[in-house]
């Protein structure tokens, strides 16, 4: 179940719009957040092809959206979609409240959708006849529970990663800029082991000089947290850092970044 590390820029648009079409198949998400992840990649995305746009018309229904981000994915890798859809269900606050039953049912179609390694399916295949026996009432059998589910979503998932990427790059400094003092006024972030302190990276962009910011989930939740609601595409994790990530915040520094320094860091100014 490890994850390729072939991300290269953010957005990966290939392997989000596979995530996509898993999360629409068992309604993760609705198919208005689908149109909208589409619009917000328009200004900061070349759509030479249009397939973004045919997206963002399609139809409002499952079939019609999951056949337009087909062109768009990469059907080859549903193991890596599979572990962005547990990462998704452990992290995601609406996908966190779900019943015990409505997560083993989302679990259970993807299992036969073989989005998952054997050894996940398998432990998904036990919740699913437990829920069964129990709701049976079959003696001496028990349904999992909620934090049963919930510390099997934290094992077997990779850290998770979310990505934000703005029109102009002072927005990037801005939006650095109050995450860093948010770090520096909640001291409850410091008292957290080291290594999951909140961090952020840049990642220059290829074709322009545009930058994206990446958070570790400790520093996306701060950002959930405060800036709610946040765009769809910052929603979806990622599995891996890009190789090229260069780390602007961590708690370890000693005077974690300013908005002053952020902006020097992503445009040189």
């Amino acid at each position: 179940m490890r994850p390729s590390r072939r991300i290269l820029v953010i957005p990966d648009v290939r392997g989000e719009a596979e995530f996509l079409r898993a999360a629409l198949l068992v309604g993760l998400l609705r198919a208005q957040d689908v149109a909208a992840w589409a619009e917000q990649l328009l200004p900061i995305l070349s759509d030479e092809n249009g397939r973004l746009t045919e997206v963002m018309l399609a139809p409002l229904e499952l079939t019609a959206l999951r056949e337009a981000l087909r062109p768009l994915g990469q059907p080859s890798q549903p193991l890596d979609a599979g572990l962005l859809v547990l990462s998704f269900m452990a992290l995601d606050p609406d996908s966190a409240s779900l019943g015990v039953a409505d997560q083993v049912l989302v679990l259970s179609l993807l299992r036969r959708e073989e989005m998952f390694a054997p050894a996940a399916a398998s432990q998904i295949k036990l919740f699913e006849d437990r829920l069964m026996l129990a709701s049976g009432n079959v003696a001496g059998e028990a349904a999992p529970s909620r934090e049963e589910v919930g510390a099997w979503l934290d094992a077997v998932r990779p850290p998770s990663y979310f990505r934000f990427v703005f029109e102009r790059e002072d927005e990037t400094g801005a939006f650095l800029g109050a995450l860093s003092r948010k770090v520096v006024r909640d001291r409850r972030m410091h008292h957290g082991p080291r290594a999951n302190g909140p961090r952020a990276w840049i990642v220059r962009r290829e074709d322009d000089h545009r930058v994206g910011l990446i958070l570790n989930e400790t520093l996306w939740r701060v950002a959930l947290r405060e800036f709610s609601p946040l765009p769809v595409g910052s929603r979806l994790p990622y599995c891996a850092l890009p190789t090229d990530a260069e780390l602007v915040l961590d708690q370890d520094d000693a005077r974690p970044m300013g908005l002053d320094e952020a902006l020097v860091r992503i445009s040189g100014w």
